[in-house]
C-alpha cells in the first residue's frame, strides 16, 4: 500500500502539480516526493495492521464458539445439554486444560 501511494504522488505530481494553483511550487521532485511519501504512507499505515488482527481474531472466536455449541462430542447425556459457550475466550481456556 506505501509503495502504491508513493508512485502513485509521484506520477501525480509530475503530470498534474502545476494545475493546482493552491498546492504552491513545486519544491521537492516527482521522485523525492514520492521517497517521502512511501514513508508518509508507512507511519499512517502501521496501525492498520494490528486493528485488523485484532477483528480477525475475535471473528475467529465467535466461529469457534458456534462449532463448540454445534459439537455432538461435546454433548452430555446425564444433563441432556450441550456446550454453552458464555465467553469468547472459552476455546483459549480450554486449550489451557
Amino acid at each position: 500500500m506505501c509503495l502504491i501511494g508513493a508512485i502513485g504522488i509521484s506520477i501525480w505530481a509530475s503530470s498534474y502539480w502545476e494545475d493546482h494553483d493552491y498546492l504552491g511550487n513545486q519544491e521537492d521532485s516527482s521522485s523525492l516526493l514520492g521517497f517521502k511519501t512511501y514513508f508518509t504512507y508507512f507511519l499512517l499505515l502501521n496501525t492498520m495492521l494490528p486493528i485488523s488482527l485484532i477483528v480477525s481474531l475475535e471473528v475467529l472466536k465467535i466461529i469457534q464458539a458456534y462449532f463448540l455449541q454445534n459439537d455432538i462430542g461435546m454433548y452430555c447425556k446425564e444433563r441432556n445439554r450441550r456446550c454453552k459457550v458464555s465467553s469468547s475466550s472459552l476455546n483459549e481456556e480450554l486449550g489451557m486444560i
